[in-house]
């Protein structure tokens, strides 16, 4: 649906003026000049008004123990928005269910995101990582 939404929002923008696309562009720049934290809050209260939904689509794909946790630039992130999920998967589930749940999740939330699990985290940001982890 989102994507449909866009469409008809690339269509609508199509048919402005040209200072109108130039007063939209300056705004929508605007937008992406947010804080970080601003970011991480707003997605965070996304997240957690989506607590049931993100657990029972965890659930699906044999995830448990989910916690969410942003690492900004400075700390290894790709992006200081960047807002990740920690799960722990059940024996005998895959990197399939893994990216099944992290496509389910990004249509949820709709942004983007990434699902790590515990036992993949790499020793140079292992610690990092699960200390920063917010349990859902």
């Amino acid at each position: 649906m989102a994507e449909e939404v866009l469409n008809e929002l690339i269509k609508r923008a199509e048919m402005l003026t040209t200072d109108e696309q130039m007063r939209l562009s300056a705004h929508l720049a605007g937008l992406q000049q947010r804080e970080p934290e601003e970011i991480w809050r707003q997605r965070w209260a996304e997240i957690q008004a989506h607590q049931q939904e993100i657990l029972a689509v965890a659930a699906k794909y044999g995830a448990g123990q989910v916690r969410v946790f942003s690492l900004g630039e400075q700390e290894g992130g790709v992006r200081d928005i960047e807002v990740n999920f920690l799960v722990n998967l059940e024996r005998g589930r895959s990197l399939l269910d893994q990216s099944g749940l992290m496509v389910e999740l990004r249509e949820l939330l709709g942004f983007e995101l990434y699902v790590f699990t515990e036992a993949g985290l790499g020793e140079r940001y292992r610690e990092k990582i699960l200390q920063k982890a917010i349990a859902l």
